[in-house]
């Protein structure tokens, strides 16, 4: 992997962890893989899992591929990133604090509400963005749409919204 991509750029590897079929791919699978993966030039590896087995079998709740990402942190010293329903800022530390995880990904959570790190602290906002973000509030009671109301507002064509 690293014949052709740069040294100055980390090579994330997004695994399917496990794959939920019978004799399918598992956990000690991937713990044999990344080493391997480590030894070609990956710097840390994405935890995820998959939803192919119908009806789906996999369990899903708060932070639910963080345990994976533990594991394959513990077993191999290779940084491992945790996805899966981390909504909110707290869990996301909470992660990192614990050791599950060297990075987490949050998807979902910022599709919603992409200022949702800069709300949390100022100083992660670009420049422009910290003196609004100091004097501003967006709440239920402010007037403000919440981002994924305005989002289903639009999908559906309609503004103002209320009754078609």
């Amino acid at each position: 992997m690293r014949t052709t991509w740069p040294a100055e750029l980390p090579f994330v590897v997004r695994l399917s962890v496990r794959d939920f079929l019978p004799g399918g791919w598992s956990l000690e699978d991937t713990i044999r893989l990344v080493p391997l993966l480590a030894d070609d030039g990956a710097d840390l590896v994405d935890c995820t899992s998959g939803g192919i087995a119908r009806p789906e079998t996999r369990p899903t709740g708060p932070a639910w591929h963080a345990p994976y990402a533990h594991a394959v942190r513990r077993e191999t010293g290779v940084p491992t990133a945790a996805v899966g329903k981390i909504t909110t800022l707290e869990q996301a530390e909470q992660l990192l604090a614990e050791g599950a995880c060297d990075l987490v990904l949050m998807g979902r959570a910022l599709l919603v509400d992409p200022m949702l790190p800069a709300r949390h602290d100022h100083s992660l906002a670009p420049a422009p963005y910290q003196r609004a973000l100091a004097t501003t509030t967006v709440g239920p009671d402010d007037g403000h749409l919440p981002p994924v109301i305005f989002f289903a507002v639009l999908q559906e064509g309609r503004w103002p919204p209320g009754p078609a």
